[in-house]
């Protein structure tokens, strides 16, 4: 073989691997990014979620759905809400945009840039949590959520999602993990998560007790993050886009640490001062779901704070069709009234669930 044939055949090796690999990373689409193309009810994802601040608005830019909603938050409302319920019920398009561990000013970043991809977007539903509305959570100085807020597909972008090494490792743990059958803590390709029955839900539950007894003691509401929100809704609004709010549930024993910790009265305010904006739909009180029991079968909830989409369709119904099956709709005429009611149902529920009360107060004094 001569030198020049040498050099050929170099050339078409490497242009082969790399077709390979994007092709690889097109099929498996580890991401969620691209239209899944491969078993889209079954495929299983185990990164979708990890690198969400990135992936999201990648696809939203890869994305050439007319999108008539968008669902925002933290975690919960990226794990308990189903984008498919919403054409279900709606018959029109939309995009959960909701991102693990976000961060205030992240969430009025992650709205502005999926506005701008797609200015079709005439619902926009806002999960809030008491958490990113303390002070000192959840600050950030800077954007994470995303790479750009370029509206258009940047070409580090399309990189990252079919030539990055790091992609194409997670093409290859992805398929892995499909084969091998284990499928705990994973999620579909529609980006529901997998139900399972979780054998050590007890002890998720044992161990986020005393995080929550530690992390409510002594918190702080930040007023000043309720006008900065409130401002931030006057101008979505004034876009001519309806803008919906609703706190995402939590297992009762979550806010009632809440109660326990003497936080109790800033929590409420949070409500209140949420309900003077706009009319919020309330799940986070004692209801049917919440009040499930701990258990390994536990179809309602992943661990103390994250719903599953059987709570999430449910409330999805709520905030769509404006009723109120489940929610507690929280106006500024009647904040004081259903802080009241929720602050009553809690201490009830706390006399009537002695085992769970006691359960709870072993944990955390096991922990000291």
């Amino acid at each position: 073989m001569n030198y020049k044939n040498y050099n050929k055949y170099l050339i078409l090796i490497g242009i082969s691997v790399i077709l390979v690999i994007i092709l690889l990373n097109y099929l498996v689409n580890p991401y969620n990014i691209f239209k899944q193309r491969i078993f889209p009810d079954t495929l299983l994802k185990p990164e979708a979620k990890i690198q969400e601040r990135v992936t999201k608005p990648i696809g939203l830019k890869i994305d050439n759905r007319k999108i008539d909603a968008v669902f925002f938050g933290t975690s919960r409302a990226d794990l308990g809400l189903d984008k498919n319920h919403y054409k279900k019920i709606t018959g029109k398009e939309a995009e959960n945009i909701a991102i693990g561990g976000l961060h205030f000013n992240e969430m009025l970043d992650a709205i502005d840039i999926a506005i701008k991809i797609h200015p079709e977007i005439k619902h926009v539903y806002i999960g809030l949590d008491y958490g990113i509305f303390i002070k000192g959570w959840s600050d950030t100085s800077g954007n994470r959520a995303t790479i750009t807020k370029n509206p258009k597909l940047e070409t580090q972008e399309l990189g990252i999602a079919l030539l990055c090494l790091k992609t194409t490792g997670n093409s290859i743990w992805t398929v892995i993990r499909n084969l091998s059958g284990n499928k705990k803590r994973m999620f579909y390709a529609s980006g529901k998560k997998y139900i399972f029955v979780n054998k050590n839900i007890k002890k998720d539950f044992e161990k986020a007790w005393p995080e929550l007894n530690n992390a409510y003691r002594g918190a702080e509401l930040d007023n000043n993050k309720i006008k900065i929100f409130s401002n931030y809704y006057k101008k979505i609004t004034d876009s001519g886009r309806e803008v919906t709010l609703f706190i995402m549930p939590t297992h009762i024993t979550e806010f009632y640490f809440i109660y326990k910790t003497g936080n109790w009265e800033n929590y409420s305010n949070w409500k209140k001062g949420l309900a003077a904006i706009s009319p919020v739909y309330d799940f986070q009180y004692p209801n049917i779901y919440t009040t499930d029991k701990i258990r390994p079968d536990m179809n309602t909830f992943f661990d103390t704070s994250h719903c599953t989409y059987l709570v999430g369709n449910k409330i999805i119904d709520d905030i769509v069709l404006k009723k109120t099956d489940l929610a507690r709709l929280i106006t500024k005429e009647n904040a004081d009234a259903i802080n009241k009611k929720n602050l009553k149902d809690i201490v009830n529920w706390s006399k009537t669930d002695k085992e769970t009360i006691n359960w709870i107060n072993k944990t955390i004094n096991e922990e000291k």
